[in-house]
């Protein structure tokens, strides 16, 4: 279960730590350290930028561990599947990228 914490004006500063596997890095070990390190110094939250390997499986694994609001920028996603099935980001549907948001929120992401 993810702490809750307010964003926005008026509030205290947050922190947020940034993670994410790559093409060239999918090591989700390291992701998950780094998830870890992040509880050590009481970060705020956690922001998934993975582009590489299983997304999905990476996320699910970021999301056990993280006991703080995890985010995404799920137009990555969508980038990605896009790219690996030829085509172009630029010929990415509406669908597709609300998709992705449907899909990640009913991972259990926190925000976008």
């Amino acid at each position: 279960m993810s702490r809750l914490c307010g964003v926005g004006n008026g509030l205290r500063t947050k922190t947020n730590v940034n993670l994410g596997t790559s093409p060239d890095v999918c090591d989700i070990e390291m992701e998950l350290e780094k998830v870890r390190v992040a509880k050590k110094y009481n970060a705020d939250t956690v922001m998934d930028l993975s582009t590489g390997g299983d997304l999905k499986a990476i996320r699910k694994r970021i999301l056990e561990e993280a006991d703080m609001p995890l985010g995404t920028v799920p137009i990555y996603q969508a980038a990605v599947k896009a790219t690996s099935d030829g085509r172009r980001i630029s010929d990415l549907t509406v669908d597709e990228i609300f998709g992705v948001i449907e899909e990640q929120s009913r991972e259990g992401v926190d925000f976008i």
